[in-house]
């Protein structure tokens, strides 16, 4: 059985391809779940029982109204109308694997102990993209433990050229 978000995400996807904007929604989408991660309290308010749906839904104007497209608007107005809103997060994960899908793109997941640069994130993408054949979106993750260098995650695949882990495998061959 399919799940709710991955069902609406694919309306959702199917709407923006008919549209032919799915670019502008995988942009919009990545803005609210940002919003959405950011302020705890409004997925509070908008998944409350309490607040009736219409008032929910004067909240989504306000927030989004000329900031977002209207077909995701209405989109998001109709989760409220469904009490589905609190699939949203999900409903914005299923979208994003769908269009980077459609398109042949590749997710990697570039952790380090530090910010790394515009710079550094495109070569690391030129890099991805010359080794794999594949086009890369690249994004950048910050774990402290990992002391220098990268460690690079596509799907399955670890690419783990951290220090930290150089020296977890050093660590292992001297140890008896």
């Amino acid at each position: 059985m399919e799940s709710v978000a991955l069902t609406y995400a694919k309306a959702l996807f199917s709407l923006s391809l008919e549209e032919n904007n799915s670019d502008v929604i995988l942009k919009e989408i990545k803005e609210i779940n940002t919003i959405i991660l950011q302020n705890k309290e409004l997925i509070k308010i908008l998944e409350s029982k309490s607040i009736d749906k219409e008032n929910k839904k004067e909240i989504l104007e306000k927030i989004f109204k000329g900031k977002i497209n209207n077909d995701l608007l209405n989109f998001l107005k109709l989760l409220i109308d469904k009490s589905r809103f609190h699939n949203i997060i999900r409903i914005c994960d299923e979208y994003k694997k769908m269009y980077l899908e459609y398109n042949g793109i590749k997710e990697a997941k570039v952790y380090s102990a530090s910010k790394l640069t515009e710079k550094k994130l495109d070569e690391i993408k030129v890099s991805l993209e010359n080794k794999y054949s594949s086009k890369f979106v690249v994004e950048n993750f910050i774990d402290e433990k990992l002391v220098a260098g990268v460690k690079v995650v596509i799907g399955d695949l670890v690419l783990d050229g951290s220090i930290s882990n150089k020296l977890d495998r050093m660590k292992s061959s001297i140890s008896i």
